[in-house]
């Protein structure tokens, strides 16, 4: 008896879902046919795996209790620190569970209280674009997550907003000379009304947001836009110091760079992924 399938041996089979038919033939010439389905699912695969997280308290992991419905007290519970509370925590996680053949490492360089300008910095801070040469020769990375601004809007004047688009101009290109590529992140939304230097801040960040878009587009870099994704729920996203977030602010920053970083650099292993034997 002599068989035949539409799939030879040694074929390969592309991603996706393929029906292979097979006719059997006897002496007689008699045939019968049977087909069946073969699923390829493709491992995902991403061109880069190791990254730094650079920022302020934000990228730290300081957290702040979520407002209980009604809730606008102005009393605020204490804060709570602890990696496992920041994005890139949580990031790690999202990244090793979908490259899980894949060796990945996501570094946290948030330090609370930073400003990205030396100019704006206080005398016995460094600031951000200071640190953040000797954080790259350090750690060379290959992906920096770069979101800072949110402390010099507090010195509250064009000038201030300026310093800080020039600080992370700056770093974007340390980091280049250093051969690692940007992904700029907009700074989150602050809630107004409770606390007078949010109040202060909350209208600049918009504006200092917009220049963080221009920066990106002469820089050629890709935009996360944390503010967005932040801004359609604040009472969820931001706690109750109307600053920073909750734990499901960080999940949803966590999924904002996750989701940027897997459109621009997740790969395509090609379409043959696995090869028939009989």
């Amino acid at each position: 008896m002599a068989v035949t399938c539409t799939s030879q041996p040694g074929a390969g089979f592309p991603v996706g879902q393929t029906t292979v038919t097979c006719t059997a033939t006897d002496s007689l010439s008699r045939t019968a046919s049977c087909s069946f389905s073969v699923t390829i699912r493709e491992t995902p695969r991403i061109s880069k795996t190791s990254f730094m997280a650079f920022g302020d308290s934000i990228t730290n992991g300081v957290k702040s209790d979520p407002i209980a419905a009604g809730d606008l007290q102005f009393w605020v519970r204490p804060f709570s620190l602890g990696d496992s509370h920041s994005y890139p925590f949580k990031l790690n996680t999202l990244l090793k569970s979908r490259y899980a053949v894949q060796t990945l490492t996501v570094v946290n360089r948030g330090v609370g209280g930073e400003v990205a300008s030396d100019i704006l910095s206080p005398s016995d801070r460094i600031a951000g674009e200071e640190r953040f040469r000797t954080e790259m020769q350090t750690y060379r990375p290959e992906i920096v997550l770069l979101m800072e601004g949110t402390n010099d809007l507090y010195f509250g004047d064009d000038a201030a907003l300026r310093y800080g688009i020039a600080a992370l101009d700056r770093m974007i290109s340390e980091a280049q000379s250093q051969s690692a590529r940007v992904f700029l992140a907009t700074i989150p939304p602050q809630r107004s009304g409770r606390f007078s230097d949010r109040t202060r801040v909350a209208p600049q960040i918009p504006g200092f947001n917009n220049e963080v878009r221009s920066l990106a587009a002469r820089r050629g870099l890709t935009v996360v836009d944390i503010y967005s994704a932040i801004n359609t729920n604040l009472n969820l996203y931001i706690g109750d110091d109307d600053l920073h977030p909750t734990e499901a602010g960080f999940a949803k920053i966590a999924e904002t760079f996750y989701d940027a970083l897997r459109a621009n650099l997740e790969v395509s292993q090609g379409t043959t992924a696995a090869r028939s034997k009989r």
